[in-house]
């Protein structure tokens, strides 16, 4: 037996002398690299898809990944705040949170909606229609751990789509498709509004409030004629091409209320819009002198 338990001890030393070597002194390949941590989102930077779980992020805005703008993605960056600050808000608890309504300016300056040509008086009474939806995002988990606390606001899409908006409505570019506000019926000015990719023939540009003062002579009319041709960056009403803009004006109802001494003033709201012969399937904002996307 003395002889048997010293031929196992002599093997275990054996066993650990050729393995442990290989084991403990085997050098491991690689040099160690920080992680890279993405920085914040840029001014005119694309989005695609929500980045985690919106159940992990606690009262942070959401975060998106970043994409390359000539491919599909759901919007852009219109203004970023690296400490938040900017955009943010007391809210009626007196907690500090991001305030998608300080996003509207920068959105408005992004779309090229400021411009010195729609600032003029006599146009200045109209406000261009939306271009998609405006909402923040917020730095990734990742990014908040690395001390990250930047807050971006974007104009987003409920449809993907290629391509920027940025300076639309000053004819630097054509507006993407699915971010404009598009007509089946041109008669129809409130439903059912639909995206610029299904065929349309009438699309609105702008929209304004107004009584009837407004309808007293033709001042309506050619601001609306004049905003038309800034914001196609196009000559209106040629043969088979896009036609005169027009004004599309609903009133509510002025009638006298029962129990007041006066009927309510008359008051309503114009839009100004742009139609064609036949249909389109893409926005005329910021078209220019381009083919028009006929449908077909």
């Amino acid at each position: 037996m003395r002889r048997t338990g010293g031929l196992l001890l002599l093997g275990l030393v054996v066993l650990l002398a050729v393995v442990l070597p290989g084991v403990i002194g085997r050098p491991v390949g690689g040099t160690p690299q920080a992680a890279v941590i993405p920085a914040p989102f840029g001014i005119g930077d694309c989005i695609g898809a929500e980045d985690g779980d919106p159940a992990d992020r606690g009262p942070w805005p959401a975060s998106f990944t970043r994409v390359d703008c000539a491919g599909d993605h759901f919007g852009e960056v219109v203004e970023v705040a690296l400490d938040g600050g900017s955009l943010a808000r007391q809210s009626s608890l007196g907690i500090t949170e991001p305030d998608v309504g300080a996003c509207r300016g920068p959105a408005v300056r992004y779309l090229g909606q400021a411009s010195p040509v729609l600032a003029d008086p006599d146009l200045a009474r109209w406000d261009p229609v939306p271009a998609g939806s405006i909402g923040i995002a917020g730095p990734t988990a990742f990014q908040r751990s690395a001390g990250q606390t930047w807050v971006a606001c974007l104009i987003s899409s409920a449809q993907p789509y290629r391509g920027s908006a940025a300076g639309a409505f000053s004819a630097e570019r054509v507006l993407p498709a699915e971010l404009g506000t598009c007509l089946a019926d041109p008669d129809a000015v409130r439903y059912p509004v639909l995206p610029c990719t299904d065929p349309h023939r009438t699309e609105i540009l702008a929209t304004t409030s107004l009584d009837d003062a407004d309808l007293l002579g033709d001042r309506l009319t050619g601001s609306c004629t004049r905003l038309a041709e800034a914001v196609t960056g196009r000559a209106l009403g040629r043969p088979a091409d896009l036609g005169a803009a027009a004004l599309v004006v609903h009133f509510e109802d002025g009638s006298a209320t029962a129990g007041l001494p006066a009927a309510a003033p008359v008051r309503g709201w114009a839009a100004c819009v742009v139609s064609a012969g036949r249909a389109l399937v893409g926005s005329t904002i910021g078209i220019g002198e381009d083919a028009l996307p006929w449908a077909g």
